[in-house]
């Protein structure tokens, strides 16, 4: 026999032997994957969070649940828990979020930039995500909006008393030099 034809029917043997056993173990991966796992005890719910969760089953190859609240709520991503723990809507009235603003500064005679402060901005959007930030000129146009509303309440709210009001003023100079009036209304109402 020549060598050169030994070296090829020995190729060739061991070609059709690595085919026989590729083959073979592609056979036994399909077989092992078809079959079932084996039976298991299945799982208790031992978890608090099942309370709030019902189990849905196997979905697109993964287990699913469904919150038991959200029937209730239609849309679990504006919702988060409250204080007590229970579920409420994370929905934040802007206008709401704007006067707030306002009295802080006010109250705590702070600049109108306050409103454009970084933290306070990541305060807000931790708050809530959909915050619409406002300007200073904004901070400042809701400032004096606040000021007319609580003047005009304060007229409502003389006009309705019966008797006299009874004026008292108070001047005084900073040590700037900067004047100052204050001016205190005395009056009895209805309480």
């Amino acid at each position: 026999m020549n060598s050169d034809n030994v070296d090829s029917s020995i190729g060739n043997m061991i070609k059709e032997n690595v085919a026989k056993v590729s083959a073979s173990s592609q056979k036994e991966d399909e077989t092992l994957s078809e079959k079932p796992p084996l039976s298991k005890k299945p799982k208790t719910c031992t978890s608090e969070v099942w309370k709030y969760f019902t189990r849905i089953g196997i979905v697109d190859g993964k287990e699913k649940a469904q919150c038991k609240g959200l029937p209730k709520y239609k849309n679990i991503g504006v919702m988060m828990l409250g204080q007590a723990g229970r579920l409420r809507s994370r929905q934040v009235d802007p206008k709401r979020v704007r006067e707030v603003m306002s009295m802080a500064i006010i109250k705590h005679d702070l600049p109108y930039s306050f409103v454009e402060y970084r933290r306070v901005r990541e305060l807000l959007n931790l708050l809530n995500p959909d915050v619409k930030h406002i300007s200073r000129n904004t901070a400042m146009s809701d400032v004096w909006k606040f000021y007319l509303d609580q003047k005009d309440k304060l007229k409502k709210h003389m006009a309705k008393s019966c008797g006299r009001i009874c004026l008292t003023s108070d001047c005084w100079t900073s040590y700037t030099t900067e004047g100052y009036i204050c001016l205190t209304a005395h009056f009895i109402d209805e309480s």
